[in-house]
């Protein structure tokens, strides 16, 4: 009886790990891909955005005033 017992015991372990590691390694592709989304979302720091911010001002006056010309 305490041989069909660690038998199966065995077979389940196996099984739990191989679930676990299969859990364990979508988890990280998810984590890898939300850091990237995250990356891509992130605007830029507040002095940069106040420098792009300015220099798209510059391009738009320069091309209304070519434009009427």
């Amino acid at each position: 009886m305490a041989l069909l017992v660690d038998t199966v015991e065995t077979f389940f372990d196996a099984r739990i790990d191989l679930i676990q590691r299969t859990l364990t390694k979508h988890s990280d592709r998810l984590k890898i891909r939300a850091e990237e989304a995250m990356n891509k979302m992130k605007t830029p720091a507040g002095e940069d955005l106040a420098e792009n911010l300015d220099r798209e001002m510059q391009k738009f006056k320069l091309k209304v005033w070519i434009l009427p010309a």
